[in-house]
């Protein structure tokens, strides 16, 4: 229960961060400072009934200039925090996507294919954000 309240507080600060940065904003696609690679999304479906579907999205970050932050994503219609593993030559970024993710959505979301997302990222206190396309869908995983 205490790691659910912490998964929500994290994505309600993830949201927040993102709609009061909306005025920093920049569309950075030409100056992109890393290089994204391997994006895959998976859906975990539980066999459990009371345990909520989720869809796991990853893919790796190279090149990554200094003083960049990868900060969130905007995946099926839902904004959320990353996990970061690795070191700076190569970054695995993980994301995981529930149902009660969509509750934060603005009557104003964005609309994007569903190998579509954007990841948020800070270089030096500005927020840019950049489209990642493609996504290959895997083939979903289906728990006991």
């Amino acid at each position: 229960m205490v790691i659910k309240a912490i998964n929500i507080l994290l994505i309600i600060t993830s949201f927040l961060v993102i709609t009061s940065c909306s005025s920093n904003i920049s569309h950075s696609e030409k100056e992109a400072t890393f290089i994204i690679s391997s994006a895959s999304s998976v859906r975990i479906i539980p066999g459990e009934k009371e345990r909520a579907i989720e869809i796991k999205l990853s893919f790796f970050v190279s090149e990554i200039r200094k003083n960049t932050q990868i900060d969130s994503v905007y995946f099926r219609n839902a904004y959320v925090p990353v996990i970061i593993e690795g070191t700076n030559d190569k970054l695995l970024i993980i994301c995981t996507i529930k149902d009660s993710d969509k509750m934060f959505l603005t009557s104003d979301a964005v609309k994007l294919k569903n190998d579509e997302a954007f990841v948020y990222y800070t270089i030096n206190r500005k927020s840019n954000f950049h489209k990642l396309e493609n996504i290959v869908e895997k083939e979903a995983i289906y728990l006991p």
